[in-house]
């Protein structure tokens, strides 16, 4: 038998309909090979990877388009609470910050020196809410996270509001950070 290499290993084996209802029940891509794997109808010799149901599920649109309507809602909840998170934070680094630089005055001022135990406690403090920041800022700035949430809201807001769509994409162009964002989008 000759194998075709551009043919999906999903195909060849007949398991198109397992990917998408493993899919619709949330499974990751790995637990979706995983299963695919451990099913019996997949030869050890050629098991499929992660990166398998990925591109086959690529190819089917409707699906991600599913999921993301039903996700919508979580995936909002998850943006609004990191960006929660960046706000307190960058509150409490303020304030700590203030704090420290008043210790630092204060000290100053009265001509002696500053308390090293209590400025390593405010410093370890400060750098230990920039490393949590910066995790978290990260994750929101990771590109596919970006991505998908700009998908997402561009095609909810193609659904309920078209006429808007327009004026993002000129907005976007405007503002110097964005401008490549508004002429990707155009293009479409």
């Amino acid at each position: 038998m000759e194998y075709n290499k551009n043919v999906s290993k999903i195909v060849k084996y007949n398991l198109e309909q397992d990917v998408v209802n493993l899919r619709h029940a949330g499974l990751s891509y790995q637990a979706i090979a995983d299963e695919l794997n451990a099913s019996g109808k997949v030869p050890a010799k050629d098991a499929i990877s992660a990166t398998n149901v990925q591109r086959f599920l690529d190819q089917i649109p409707e699906i991600n388009r599913e999921l993301v309507k039903r996700d919508k809602k979580k995936m909002l909840a998850v943006v609004n609470n990191s960006m929660d998170i960046i706000a307190e934070m960058t509150t409490l680094y303020g304030k700590t910050a203030t704090l420290l630089e008043a210790l630092e005055s204060e000290a100053y001022e009265e001509g002696r020196t500053l308390d090293p135990h209590k400025f390593k406690a405010l410093s370890s403090e400060m750098r230990e809410m920039l490393k949590m920041m910066i995790e978290i800022q990260k994750e929101l700035n990771d590109y596919e996270n970006t991505r998908k949430f700009m998908e997402i809201v561009l095609e909810t807001v193609a659904e309920e509001c078209p006429q808007s769509i327009p004026i993002i994409i000129e907005k976007l162009k405007m503002s110097q950070e964005t401008k490549w964002i508004g002429q990707v989008f155009s293009r479409k």
